[in-house]
């Protein structure tokens, strides 16, 4: 793993912007498959991109309740799936 990533996703910091916007498109992807339970995603999220629990458990959370797509949102507002 890279020193630029290991920094992104530092778990004395907050998590990267850019980090959490991969990670909502990646969340995105797995829903629209159907084949996972969202809930229950939470070591994926730890061995794929090498977060610890408290993070993954955050970002969980924060997708679940919408927090991390009004994030995303407003990182892109102009983007429209088509």
């Amino acid at each position: 793993m890279g020193d630029a990533y290991r920094e992104m996703s530092n778990p004395n910091k907050p998590l990267n912007p850019l980090l959490k916007i991969q990670i909502y498109q990646w969340l995105e992807e797995i829903r629209e498959l159907g084949e996972f339970n969202m809930f229950g995603l939470r070591p994926e999220l730890q061995d794929c991109w090498s977060l610890t629990k408290k993070q993954s458990t955050e970002l969980l959370a924060s997708y679940h309740d919408g927090s991390l797509e009004k994030f995303y949102n407003e990182a892109f507002p102009n983007f429209k799936d088509s």
